[in-house]
């Protein structure tokens, strides 16, 4: 028996989705993944979905990614302890989330293929488990 994680990416570069989606399956086996490239829509899958993982870049186009981080925490379902894996280009350079002013969130560099966001994203779902 297998235990299928149902993941959320919420990033607008098609390339990179890809990647990450082949990266998820490697370590995760078969998941449920839904791909966004908006916040606004981000949220509103949250609003039908309970997803055990959020994959965000920090360049995303509406309402950005801290009102986003901040709209599904107020959303009422189990959405509320997801963890956010903000996937960054760079570790430099400004963010506006912190893990001080949001639960469960973590960063992570993007370094496609070489998988530095595993850890990170093991840890996320572990506390949701939790």
């Amino acid at each position: 028996m297998s235990f299928s994680y149902k993941i959320l990416i919420v990033d607008p570069e098609t390339p990179k989705v890809e990647s990450l989606k082949q990266d998820i399956a490697e370590h995760f086996g078969e998941c449920v993944v839904h791909e966004t490239p908006d916040a606004q829509d981000a949220v509103d899958f949250c609003k039908a979905n309970i997803y055990d993982l959020i994959f965000a870049s920090e360049n995303l186009s509406g309402i950005g990614l801290n009102e986003m981080a901040s709209n599904i925490r107020q959303i009422q379902n189990d959405n509320l302890s997801t963890g956010i894996l903000i996937l960054r280009d760079s570790l430099s350079g400004a963010c506006t989330i912190t893990p001080d002013n949001l639960r469960h969130v973590m960063f992570a560099k993007r370094e496609l293929g070489a998988n530095n966001w595993m850890p990170s994203a093991r840890t996320l779902i572990s506390l949701k488990s939790s």
